[in-house]
């Protein structure tokens, strides 16, 4: 498994160590320097309670080079993002970085898309197939792009969302037709995977939205996917 920091780097871990010990200490790859700054800030804490702005404040040291989101294309793929250089990059682990004394180069990198200055990404996602890559993108839109050829051109581009904070996330269903995403805007919002119009708003939240998940096991009456979000 793969975690990234507000320091920049991307830890790479081998769960099949023997013993406890070994699980905490032992690295398998370190990429450092992953994503370099340029953007706004990833907050440090959580706003109070109470308080309704969509957008915590960052803190006055908050990294503006942190890994904001990772996930695995295959077992040799990792792909990740941050908050400032509006970069998604694909790294080959089958490469030790931990030795490297200069900036890592990623095996594929896709540029930010869009023309707006918030060009962070807070979350992505990869289909089952291991083909599309859904990339929330604090410009208040979700880059659909096809990882089987690293295209720099996004396939579709979802719309409706507000994405205001580093906090909210997206997620496929478990038939992998639809996408669902939280919101600063109090809201949830489900699109049909080939639609970038929203197909459906889910309120009841008083605060932003923003851990989102699909129940795993389908209805068994009417065979529909269940969201579930916070």
């Amino acid at each position: 498994f793969a975690t990234g920091g507000r320091d920049g780097a991307i830890i790479i871990l081998d769960i099949r160590t023997s013993s406890e010990a070994e699980v905490i200490q032992k690295m398998d790859n370190r990429i450092q320097s992953a994503h370099l700054g340029g953007g706004p800030t990833t907050p440090s804490t959580t706003r109070r309670r109470g308080n309704r702005s969509a957008t915590p404040k960052p803190a006055a040291n908050a990294s503006n080079s942190s890994v904001t989101g990772l996930v695995f294309q295959n077992d040799n793929t990792l792909v990740s993002c941050g908050p400032g250089d509006g970069v998604i990059k694909a790294w080959d682990l089958r490469r030790c970085y931990t030795t490297l004394k200069k900036e890592p180069i990623a095996k594929y990198n896709i540029p930010y898309a869009g023309s707006s200055t918030l060009k962070g990404f807070t979350n992505l996602v990869v289909d089952e197939s291991g083909t599309k890559l859904f990339a929330s993108c604090m410009d208040s839109n979700i880059y659909c792009y096809n990882i089987g050829t690293f295209s720099k051109d996004p396939l579709v581009v979802y719309s409706g969302a507000k994405i205001k904070s580093f906090y909210i996330k997206s997620c496929l269903s478990p038939d992998g037709q639809y996408l669902l995403s939280g919101s600063s805007d109090e809201k949830a919002y489900i699109w049909n995977v080939n639609n970038p119009v929203p197909l459906a708003t889910l309120t009841g939240h008083s605060y932003e939205v923003t851990s989102v998940a699909w129940a795993q096991h389908q209805n068994n009456l009417d065979g529909g996917n269940v969201a579930l979000v916070t």
